[in-house]
């Protein structure tokens, strides 16, 4: 539940940045003894995306696989990879949505679900692909290995077990 809420948190700001940076930044210019906040936001917005998008991308790699002991965990290339797609994809599915697809006519009132619903389809797959990334570079590490009562050394007395 504590990483659901975590991952909820950082993609919502990421989203929100992201959509509503522009909107947000007029607010604040709008009061004059908060232009500064307009100001900073309109400066940190695009690196607040990308630290909140890979945040969440590296809590996902790191917290969710069900390693056991054996393995190392290797989670930054994936949320590298997955940090740098998702903002390249979400400006492509954004210029696609608002210049080619013309959803309206196809789905009517169902359109923004078929378009949220691509929208999460491109996400997901792109965070699938972060992980067969990590997956890959972790089988070509050597492996920790634990040393178990079985590996120690055993006089040889004769009797078996």
């Amino acid at each position: 539940m504590l990483l659901v809420g975590m991952l909820a948190l950082f993609l919502v700001v990421a989203f929100n940045l992201a959509v509503f940076g522009d909107e947000l930044k007029n607010l604040f210019d709008l009061q004059p003894d908060r232009s500064a906040i307009g100001s900073l936001l309109s400066t940190a917005r695009w690196p607040l995306v990308f630290l909140a998008t890979g945040g969440a991308a590296l809590l996902i790699y790191f917290l969710a696989p069900n390693f056991r002991g054996q393995r190392r965990r290797i989670a930054l290339p994936g949320a590298l990879f997955f940090t740098i797609a998702w903002q390249v994809a979400n400006y492509g599915f954004d210029r696609y949505v608002s210049r080619f697809a013309n959803f309206g006519h196809i789905y009517g009132p169902l359109a923004a679900a078929m378009v949220v619903l691509m929208w999460v389809y491109l996400s997901s797959m792109l965070l699938l692909l972060g992980g067969e990334i990590n997956a890959h570079i972790g089988r070509h590490l050597p492996r920790e290995r634990r040393v178990t009562l079985e590996d120690t050394p055993k006089e040889r007395t004769g009797v078996r077990p």
